[in-house]
């Protein structure tokens, strides 16, 4: 699991989880591999 950052409220770090999960499921929807979604964006599917 990735080290938390001191400045994430609860409620950003929430949120931003829930962004994650929404993401995930319209690329999964949409069939893209999470893989072609990162080069599209211009970066490495670890980031």
């Amino acid at each position: 699991m990735p080290a938390k950052l001191p400045f994430m409220t609860e409620q950003i770090e929430n949120r931003a989880r829930q962004l994650g999960r929404l993401l995930r499921q319209k690329r999964k929807a949409l069939k893209v591999s999470a893989t072609a979604a990162a080069e599209a964006a211009g970066m490495s599917r670890i980031t």
